[in-house]
């Protein structure tokens, strides 16, 4: 009697474990959406720094397409503030569609020189979001942030070891925002942390004309 108690539990077991194993009770399968690509250059005509001299007294703008760079921080030899600026265009068969998802957003800066005070080693940068719209040369407005406010705020930290490389930033928070206002343009502003930093020092991009330095914003959307 034992015996076919035994055969008789085994069985509904096993028929319970088949149960569950039907396709109707599967977890659901993620499917990666299919996701493109691009890589869009900064527009050198919109691209560039400002400057403000130690004693507020004297304003100086620069643009890219005449020096072929952008600086951003604070200059230790005479502690002028400097605040870079990059424009990349999102319109265009190379650029991101509205309406687009974005998966990852990198921007890649090469550094071509780091200058800072004795004995720093670190100089933190704050990224901020910005649309100077349309792009157009640099005013001397586009400097503060009551008259140029930052839409969104990403801190990031260069090193002097940096000198020479191709530095990549994670913008994706950055480039979201820029989907959901539907922004033309992909704009930052670069310019000192103070709240982190522990001296003076500035950071050299190089913005020239060739593919492989120039600033590059790499976007995957979906």
């Amino acid at each position: 009697m034992k015996k076919w108690i035994f055969i008789g539990l085994a069985v509904l077991l096993v028929s319970i474990a088949l149960t569950g194993c039907g396709d109707n009770d599967a977890d659901p399968v993620y499917i990666a959406p299919d996701t493109t690509i691009t890589h869009i250059l900064s527009d050198r005509n919109a691209d560039g720094d400002i400057s403000l001299s130690f004693d507020g007294s004297t304003m100086t703008i620069s643009q890219a397409v005449n020096t072929n760079n952008v600086w951003a921080g604070v200059d230790p030899t005479n502690g002028d503030e400097i605040r870079g600026f990059l424009d990349f265009p999102l319109g265009g068969n190379d650029g991101v569609p509205e309406g687009a998802q974005i998966f990852e957003a990198t921007l890649e800066l090469t550094i071509n020189h780091i200058t800072v005070a004795s004995g720093i080693s670190t100089i933190p940068m704050l990224i901020e979001l910005v649309s100077f719209q349309p792009p157009e040369p640099l005013v001397a407005n586009h400097f503060y942030t009551d008259s140029q406010p930052s839409i969104l705020i990403k801190s990031f930290t260069f090193f002097t070891s940096d000198a020479g490389k191709i530095v990549p930033i994670d913008v994706t928070a950055l480039m979201d925002e820029v989907q959901r206002l539907n922004l033309p343009d992909f704009q930052v502003r670069l310019r000192m942390n103070f709240s982190a930093s522990a001296g003076d020092g500035m950071i050299e991009i190089i913005d020239d004309r060739f593919a492989d330095t120039a600033p590059l914003l790499t976007v995957e959307y979906y």
